[in-house]
């Protein structure tokens, strides 16, 4: 009879709902395993402590004479538009043409094109 009882709840134990639910308390341990492992190691890569912050760079003496004067020019800025490449601001119709022309920046001659010019709305 004692055997009866052991082999029945055995059966009760292997059953697809008992069975079910291990598997998903396996998954929701394992899903927070994984979750844990990948904030420990972003944690270790955040340490900051692996190189030095730089040195700013150096003032260039170009931005001082062309301060809120287009470059090219040399007027106030007409159109205010900047050159993502070099960061300089000119009047529109200066830098378009020059651009169109060079295919460069006219103050630090890094390629570029007409189509990456951002019209600035100043007040």
């Amino acid at each position: 009879m004692l055997r009866d009882r052991n082999k029945h709840s055995m059966a009760e134990l292997l059953s697809f709902p008992t069975i079910g639910a291990l598997l998903l308390r396996g998954a929701e341990y394992g899903a927070f395993l994984v979750q844990f492992l990948r904030w420990w190691e972003s944690r270790g890569a955040r340490g900051g402590g692996a190189l030095p912050v730089p040195d700013p760079p150096e003032r260039d003496e170009r931005c001082s004479r062309y301060l809120n004067r287009c470059p090219v020019c040399l007027q106030a800025w007409r159109i205010p538009t900047v050159l993502p490449v070099s960061g300089y601001i000119f009047c529109y119709m200066c830098i378009s043409r020059h651009v169109r022309q060079a295919g460069e920046c006219p103050v630090t001659h890094l390629p570029a094109a007409e189509d990456s010019l951002v019209r600035l709305y100043l007040q």
